[in-house]
C-alpha cells in the first residue's frame, strides 16, 4: 500500500517503521486506532500527502482482515487453496491495493509463504523474455 505509492522508497521504509512502532503489525491495534491516529503518523512517516487517502485504507484493510480472515492475513491462503492467482485477486480487493502493490507484496511475501516462490512480477518476467530465459524461472 505504501511501497508502490508516488512516494520514495525512502518516506514508505520509514513509514512501515513507524506502523510498525505503532503496533499496526496486529491488525486489531490498527483497528482500535483512530483516524486521526493513522494520519500522525503517517505524517511521522513522511507520508504526508496521502495521508489521509491511507489512513482511512489502512481502516477498511483492518475492516477487511478482521472480519473476512479472522484477523489473521495467513487465512487468505487457506481460503484461497495456496492459488497464486487467487490469492493475487484476494489481496487486490483491499482498497489501494493495485497491480503494482500485488505485485511488491507477493515478490516480498513469497519467503514467507513459499506456495507464491518463484514470484516474478510483469517487468521481471518481460526482462526475463527479452534475455531469452522466461520459461527457466529457477535459473532467474
Amino acid at each position: 500500500m505504501l511501497s508502490p505509492g508516488r512516494i520514495s522508497h525512502q518516506i514508505a521504509y520509514k513509514t512501515v517503521k513507524c506502523i510498525v512502532d505503532a503496533g499496526w503489525a496486529d491488525v486489531n491495534k490498527l483497528k482500535e486506532s483512530s483516524w486521526e491516529k493513522k494520519c500522525d503518523v503517517l505524517t511521522d512517516g513522511g507520508y504526508a500527502h496521502y495521508r489521509e487517502r491511507t489512513a482511512t485504507h489502512l481502516d477498511e484493510l483492518a475492516d477487511l482482515v478482521i472480519s473476512k480472515y479472522q484477523g489473521d492475513l495467513n487465512n487468505i491462503i487457506k481460503q484461497n487453496d495456496e492459488d497464486k492467482v487467487k490469492v493475487c485477486k484476494a489481496i487486490k480487493v483491499i482498497k489501494g491495493i493495485g497491480d503494482l502493490a500485488v505485485n511488491t507484496f507477493c515478490d516480498t511475501v513469497q519467503h514467507v509463504w513459499p506456495f507464491l516462490a518463484l514470484f516474478l512480477d510483469d517487468r521481471s518476467m518481460a526482462i526475463a523474455k527479452y534475455i531469452g530465459i522466461e520459461g527457466d524461472l529457477k535459473s532467474i
